[in-house]
């Protein structure tokens, strides 16, 4: 797995700084979806694998895109140091008529499926501005600040339970109105392309260091540099895709998101 995704700035890179002996767990997403509010009333309808968007594209449907990881590698929540997540913001649609984007905490399951309900779930709040229009550009990796460390360490002290999944949404900041304007493109994109979710297809990672000394931490816990400041590695070539694009075979809605054909999956 990567240690970093690339593009992050140099000075995410410095802030991040795990504590002296610390070991690293990298979690790379296990899925990945768009969630659907079919008649903007604040509420999700349903769940889409492809174009993983936040916004609106000039339709009548507002986008919340979601992102799962699997919680592995201590059974001690307290033995979590620290912790980063990333995100690739792959191109914007419009320009967007708002430039910040949170960066909530959901839910943890005992299954990775996204749900419809999860567009209006309120979940608890890890970074305002964590992505969107950042350092004079709508593209690139977005990573947790120092504040977004500490409340995503929090969260992941609360909620940590080895081998369930945890989820997390990216909303409209402060100064994005809903639902979302749709007199002209207004939207974000996240990766996932027109086939839906694969490994790397939105080029999110949660990082996590621990304390080796704990007895519960897990052996696979690789150990973190302590005095230099991590460098980004190569982006890998994407695996073959492992989950494919759902359809219901009652139901095929088809919509046009800014030129891009999207398939429904329910």
């Amino acid at each position: 797995m990567n240690l970093l995704r690339p593009g992050l700035t140099a000075l995410a890179l410095l802030c991040f700084s795990p504590l002296l002996g610390a070991s690293k767990i990298t979690l790379d997403d296990v899925n990945a979806d768009r969630v659907d509010d079919i008649n903007r009333d604040g509420i999700g309808d349903r769940v889409i694998s492809s174009f993983l968007v936040l916004g609106n594209a000039k339709t009548p449907i507002d986008f919340h895109p979601v992102i799962v990881f699997q919680m592995t590698g201590t059974k001690a929540p307290s033995s979590i140091q620290t912790a980063q997540l990333y995100v690739n913001q792959v191109d914007q649609h419009g320009p967007p008529q708002f430039k910040q984007v949170d960066l909530f905490a959901l839910r943890t399951s005992d299954s990775p499926e996204v749900l419809p309900s999860d567009y209006e779930l309120e979940g608890s709040l890890i970074m305002k501005h964590f992505a969107g229009f950042i350092n004079f550009t709508a593209k690139g990796s977005r990573v947790t600040s120092t504040p977004g460390q500490a409340a995503l360490t929090r969260y992941l002290h609360q909620h940590w339970e080895e081998g369930k999944y945890i989820f997390f949404t990216l909303r409209g900041g402060t100064d994005a109105v809903r639902p979302y304007a749709n007199d002209k493109l207004n939207a974000y994109g996240y990766g996932n392309s027109t086939n839906g979710w694969t490994p790397n297809s939105c080029g999110a990672q949660l990082s996590i260091y621990i304390n080796p000394e704990s007895s519960n931490s897990l052996s696979h816990a690789q150990p973190a540099p302590t005095t230099q400041p991590i460098t980004p590695a190569p982006t890998p070539s994407a695996p073959a895709p492992t989950k494919a694009l759902e359809e219901s075979s009652k139901t095929h809605s088809l919509l046009k998101l800014g030129g891009m054909t999207i398939h429904s999956k329910h």
